[in-house]
Formats: C-alpha cells, structure tokens, sequence
C-alpha cells in the first residue's frame, strides 16, 4: 500500500482493546511499520510524574475519576508530532474525541461549499484546523495561548495561526465563509460577548455561516480549576435561549441548534449546546 493505514480501536475499559491493537501490530508490521498510542499508558506514565500535573493525575486515578479529553488530545498530540514517522501507520487504543462533536461539525460543513475559508476561533492545539484541512477546506487559526499555536503550527504547517484575541479580530470586513468557535467564547465575560459576536458577523461573508459550541451553566461563573481544585477559573456559561438572544442581536439567524448532555466527571459541565447561524 502507499500509505500506511492509521486505526483507531474504541470500546469500554477492559473490553480487549489493547490484546487486539497488539495482535494487529503483528500482523501488520511485516508491510509497514506501526506506532501504537494508547490513551490510558500516556495517563499512567504522567501519574508517576513528580510534578503538579502528575500529582493531580494519580489523585483522580486514585478517586477512580477520568481526566479531561483535552488532556488526553494534548498527549496524542505529542506523541504524534515527536515520534511518528511519515512511513509509519497509528494504532490507537482509545480515542478522547466524543462523537456528537464530530457530528456537529460535519453538519456545520454541510453549509458550506468545499474550499470555502473558515476561521478557528480560539484553535487551541489546531485539531479543528487540522479537520477543516482534511475535509479540504481553507482554514486557519487564531488563539491567545503562543505555545498553543506553536502546538497547532507543528500540527498543520500548511495553515496559518495568528495571536489575536477574538474580541479585536484584525481582520477585514467579510474575510470567511465560516467561523468555527468550539469551547473558546466560555472564557469571554459577558459584558464582551455583544461587541465579540457583532466583530464575528462584520468578518463574515454574506450568508457565511458560525457554529458556536459552548457548555450550559450559569453565566460567569468562577469554577475550580480542572487539575487544582484549591485554583479558580473564570467560565462564562450558556443557557440555549441566551446564547440564541446573543447571536440574534447581533444579526444572525440561527439555523440549528442541540442540547448534548455528556457523562464525564471532569467536564466543567453536563451539557453541551451547539448552534449554527447564518449572516
């Protein structure tokens, strides 16, 4: 084959996984080499980590709790950035990506035309970007974080990242078909969210569409922090009919909208609300 295949095994914890992902490797290492990446070694070695994130690591382990998606991207991340080579094949064991995220986002693609321009809004380690691109759209990214976007670049050399806070969007008026915000307008405070979704609107074509996902709650909210409870962190919270008042006011006409809820002990909520609108 010309390329190597890279798979992923999803199933509950102790349903064999890990014996098949071994087996295949096997079968399949005489054709092309593999990588395996498995979800649950990369939390076991971190927990036996001396440091703080370590430390909070093996208490949640302790306390049978599972770390946060985001930390578990992070470590595929690395892990693929640092030791997968260009022949080699993925083997993962687990994958931390929940399906209705995906769902939503294909969805949200389903508006727009192929090789449409899309921005990711608070991109994070460039994961959505690199979606986008695979889906064979124009994406770029922008986020507050400079090791996120060294992160993301790693990750998709191809696209562009920008440091730039989504509240003073330094671009041109109607620059994007589509603009991606997953889980970055929950660390906008209220009182910024009427000038931050009318900046969003101004750099939106006509007729572009937004997906918006943000987690329900209250509305700024001071929570602990993930990994240190005796930390608090700023969330700003949405209820579906807030956040519809919100983009209405600022000229959108909302087109879907769903309500998630999720079973995870370390999200910082139990529901997730996804909308798209339309300029």
């Amino acid at each position: 084959m010309e390329k190597p295949l890279n798979i992923i095994f999803l199933g509950l914890s102790g349903s064999g996984k890990g014996t098949q992902v071994g087996l295949l490797k096997e079968k399949l290492e005489d054709y092309w080499p593999m990588q395996i990446i498995v979800t649950g070694d990369f939390f076991r070695d971190l927990a036996k980590q001396d440091t703080d994130v370590g430390r909070r690591i093996k208490k949640i382990q302790e306390e049978g709790g599972l770390p946060f998606d985001d930390l578990a991207t992070t470590g595929w991340m690395y892990k693929i950035a640092y030791t997968v080579k260009e022949n080699e094949g993925i083997l993962c064991d687990g994958f931390p990506r929940r399906v209705p995220e995906a769902q939503n986002l294909d969805r949200f693609l389903t508006y727009l035309s192929k090789k449409s321009k899309i921005l990711d809004v608070g991109c994070g380690p460039g994961m959505s970007t690199k979606y986008l691109l695979n889906k064979d759209y124009i994406a770029e990214g922008i986020d507050l974080s400079l090791e996120m976007l060294r992160i993301a670049k790693e990750k998709n050399p191809e696209a562009m990242f920008t440091l730039m806070d989504m509240r003073k969007l330094n671009y041109k008026p109607d620059s994007f078909d589509g603009l991606l915000v997953s889980y970055s307008l929950i660390h906008i405070p209220s009182k910024d969210i009427p000038s931050t979704l009318k900046g969003f609107n101004k750099i939106l074509k006509p007729n572009g569409y937004i997906l918006i996902i943000v987690q329900k709650g209250r509305k700024d909210s001071i929570v602990n922090e993930p990994f240190n409870p005796d930390e608090k962190m700023f969330v700003n919270f949405f209820t579906i009919k807030r956040l519809t008042n919100y983009l209405e006011d600022a000229g959108f006409k909302i087109v879907f909208n769903k309500v998630v809820p999720i079973e995870d002990n370390d999200a910082l909520s139990d529901t997730v609300i996804y909308i798209i609108a339309k300029k």
